[in-house]
């Protein structure tokens, strides 16, 4: 992957011509591909030497070879979504190359597994609660929503001159801007509502129903036409995955009241007047 994206960089630099001057970010973001996959070759190589792979592999070199990997990675993300000068994202969350936004995405998420991987620890989800499964998607959507958030407003900061009334397209590219904005901020606090109610085990964890309509209603708000999200890039891929996790989280709710979960309050009472009529008819 990372080979990938650093020839991407590399192509893109030499077709600028040799004038062409590398801004700090750019530079960091041509160089950094091609030091992760040097590391992960080093380390992919070691598996195959007996030796090497005894003193390597699982030991604290191999985590500290990761946690390298893995902080490149992370500011590769920053800069290469954030910077006034990424090779890969306009100011406003456009992808300007695929393959140097797609690829870093996906280094980025190959090495989160690594690291998830060294760590030990092991996705069960057979063995997993419904309750815990809808806590871990509740964060999810907050996270998502987060990222959301910050780029409609990177997007709305680069449009603000065009932002001065008026029913032109750049107007209406303004009032979807703020639209998104509003709802990814009643997206966030409902789901910290949520993941309260989860934790408590209250009625007000039922709010998830909103987070589904807001999610829905931030599909078309921000990735049609004149939204901020029309284009492919950060906001367009985030809202269809806020909305996506969104129907995971209603797929569990259905699922933990089809299989009578006392983790559900209505599925508690339920449990609880059954209880109480079995005791009864004992009697």
């Amino acid at each position: 992957i990372n080979d990938l994206q650093a020839i991407s960089y590399g192509e893109h630099n030499v077709s600028e011509g040799e004038d062409y001057h590398l801004a700090r970010s750019q530079l960091y973001t041509t160089i950094y591909p091609a030091v992760v996959s040097i590391v992960a070759s080093g380390i992919f190589a070691c598996h195959f030497y007996p030796r090497a792979s005894d003193v390597i592999i699982n030991s604290k070199a191999e985590g500290a070879a990761i946690a390298l990997v893995f902080f490149l990675c992370i500011v590769g993300m920053a800069s290469i979504n954030h910077s006034e000068k990424s090779l890969a994202v306009n100011g406003k969350g456009e992808v300007l190359c695929t393959n140097m936004y797609m690829f870093a995405w996906a280094s980025f998420i190959a090495t989160l597994k690594l690291l998830i991987s060294y760590s030990g620890y092991h996705d069960h989800g057979d063995d997993v609660s419904p309750r815990t499964m809808r806590k871990i998607v509740w964060f999810m959507i907050l996270k998502v929503t987060l990222v959301v958030w910050g780029g409609a407003d990177h997007v709305r900061i680069g449009i603000e001159d065009l932002c001065e009334g008026g029913l032109s397209e750049e107007y209406r590219a303004c009032e979807r801007t703020d639209s998104a904005i509003v709802l990814s901020k009643i997206i966030i606090i409902t789901s910290i509502i949520g993941l309260i109610g989860n934790y408590c085990r209250k009625k007000v964890e039922y709010v998830f129903i909103y987070v589904v309509l807001f999610a829905a209603i931030s599909v078309y708000v921000v990735t049609t036409s004149d939204g901020p999200g029309a284009t492919i890039g950060n906001l367009y891929l985030f809202t269809w995955l806020n909305f996506a996790c969104a129907i995971a989280l209603l797929t569990y709710f259905i699922k933990s009241y089809q299989a009578g979960d006392d983790s559900l309050p209505c599925n508690k009472k339920r449990t609880d007047e059954n209880r109480i009529y079995r005791i009864l008819s004992s009697w």
